[in-house]
C-alpha cells in the first residue's frame, strides 16, 4: 500500500472514513504481561453505550461456535447514532439499537441484505438476535486485552458471545522516540489515536497526516493504517518523515508494553515506532 501526498487543511485532519478489517500476524517476541481476568457482570444502564462502542467478532450463537476463517460475523456499535452494522457470515445487516432504563437492548429499523450463502447455518441464528423488537441482556468479561461480550434472554440463556480485542490503550496523544531502532528527539513527532472512531492523526516533525484505524478481529492486538493523507510543506527533516510514514505503512501489531510505551512492529523483532505517552497537563 503506498502513502498518498495530498493537501490537506489542518481543519480536514480529523475526518477520515472508516476502514475495513485487514490480515496481519502477531509477534512471537512480545513483551510478557500478567494476565488478569474479570468476572462478568451486568454493565449498568449508564455504561452499557461505552461499553458497546465498537466492533465485536460474533464467536457463538446460541450452543453453536463460529470458526470460520473469512466472512468472520461481526457487530459495529456505533453510540452517537444508536446504530449497529454487521455481517452474519453472509449478509450484511444494520439497525437501530436502544439501552432501555432496565439495562436491556433493544433492536430496531432492521435491514438486510437477502444473499444466499451454502455452508453458513448460523446465520438465521444472529439475524434472530437482531430481530425487529428484541431484548437482550448484556454482560461484559475481560481478560488481559480482550473483552466478551455475552447477550442473554430474560431467562438467562444464552443468545450470542463476541470478543473483540481491547486496543484502548492506544487512545490519546504519544511522542515519537525511536523510528525502526533509531531515538529521535524531536517534539513535533507525534501521533493521536481515537480507537473508538478509527482515526489517526499527528506529525512527522514536518508535516500533518491523517488517515484510518483498522483491526483484524482473529488476530490478536492487530492494527493497520491506511487511507492517509499528508500535506506537503518542504522541511530539513525529510528523512525522518519518509521513515516515519513507511514504518506506520509496515505497522501490523500494537503492543502495550506498559510504563506508558507503545511499540508499533510488522511482526518482526525490532519497533518500527517506539511511542511514548505524552501527559495530559492539567
Amino acid at each position: 500500500m503506498a502513502i498518498k501526498v495530498i493537501s490537506l487543511s489542518l481543519s480536514m485532519f480529523l475526518l477520515c472514513a472508516c476502514g475495513t478489517t485487514g490480515k496481519t500476524t502477531a509477534s512471537t517476541s512480545q513483551p510478557e504481561r500478567p494476565i488478569t481476568t474479570r468476572a462478568p457482570k451486568p454493565a449498568s444502564n449508564g455504561n452499557i453505550a461505552k461499553a458497546l462502542a465498537g466492533q465485536w467478532t460474533i464467536t457463538q450463537v446460541g450452543s453453536t461456535a463460529i470458526n470460520q476463517e473469512e466472512d468472520i460475523p461481526y457487530i459495529i456499535f456505533n453510540p452517537k447514532e444508536n446504530r449497529f452494522y454487521g455481517n452474519n457470515g453472509c449478509n450484511v445487516i444494520n439497525g437501530s439499537y436502544q439501552v432501555g432504563s432496565d439495562g436491556t437492548i433493544s433492536f430496531g429499523q432492521i435491514m438486510m441484505t437477502m444473499k444466499y450463502c451454502a455452508g453458513v447455518d448460523f446465520d438465521a441464528s444472529i439475524n434472530k438476535v437482531l430481530s425487529e423488537g428484541n431484548k437482550v441482556k448484556a454482560t461484559f468479561k475481560t481478560i488481559g486485552d480482550e473483552s466478551y461480550l455475552y447477550l442473554t434472554d430474560s431467562n438467562k440463556r444464552a443468545l450470542m458471545t463476541l470478543r473483540r480485542s481491547d486496543m484502548d490503550f492506544l487512545n490519546g496523544q504519544w511522542q515519537v522516540v525511536e523510528i525502526s531502532g533509531t531515538p529521535i528527539d524531536d517534539e513535533e513527532a507525534n501521533v493521536f489515536f481515537d480507537v473508538a472512531e478509527g482515526k489517526i492523526h499527528g506529525n512527522t516533525g514536518c508535516n500533518y497526516f491523517n488517515g484510518t484505524i483498522t483491526f483484524d478481529p482473529a488476530e490478536a492486538n492487530s492494527v493497520s493504517f491506511s487511507e492517509m493523507g499528508v500535506t506537503r510543506m518542504a522541511c530539513h527533516k525529510g528523512e525522518q518523515e519518509r521513515n516515519m510514514l513507511v514504518a506506520l505503512e509496515r505497522t501490523t501489531t500494537a503492543i502495550n508494553s506498559g510504563h506508558d510505551t507503545v511499540l508499533l512492529t510488522d511482526g518482526g523483532d525490532t519497533p518500527l515506532l517506539v511511542l511514548r505517552r505524552v501527559a495530559i497537563e492539567k
